[in-house]
Formats: structure tokens, C-alpha cells, sequence
């Protein structure tokens, strides 16, 4: 998690910052991701975190949740930082 540290200014610098995570994923990317969030968190970087129960396969319809905050936070318009999940 080094990286993130050292690039924490630039990680606060972008207009948004969306991460999800299916609770089954196969590929167990659920806990690297939890990791990145808890150091997100420690640096008090914005971010949106969301865990959802599903795996890692065939989640187009997350899509209806990342877009509009990213477009959101693409034309300018101010975007919540969502739920968490530690």
C-alpha cells in the first residue's frame, strides 16, 4: 500500500474516486479492496465504496450506480461520498 501514500495528493485531486466489490468475487478482490479503502480512510481521501452481493461476473447493472457519480463528478456537480464498508 506504499503507492497509495505516495500518491495520496494525487489521489485527492481527482474529481472522483468509485470502487465496488461483489461479496462472492471469485477472485477474492473483495479483500484488496477493503485494504485499499481502510488506507483511503487513513489518508482522508474521498471515495465511494460499495460492496454488493454478487460475484465478479455479469455485473453490467452496477453500472446504474458508478455512472451517474461519475458523470456527476465529470461535469462539475458536487458528488457524495456514498456508503462505506470497512
Amino acid at each position: 500500500m506504499v503507492a497509495i501514500e505516495t500518491q495520496a495528493d494525487n489521489l485527492r485531486r481527482l474529481k472522483a474516486l468509485y470502487i465496488d466489490c461483489g461479496e462472492r468475487d471469485q477472485f477474492n478482490l473483495l479483500y484488496g479492496a477493503r485494504r485499499f479503502v481502510r488506507k483511503l480512510n487513513e489518508l482522508g481521501i474521498a471515495h465511494r465504496y460499495e460492496e454488493f452481493p454478487d460475484n465478479h461476473s455479469g455485473v453490467d447493472y452496477r453500472m446504474d450506480e458508478s455512472l451517474p457519480f461519475l458523470a456527476q463528478a465529470l461535469s462539475g456537480g458536487s458528488v457524495g461520498s456514498g456508503p462505506e464498508v470497512d
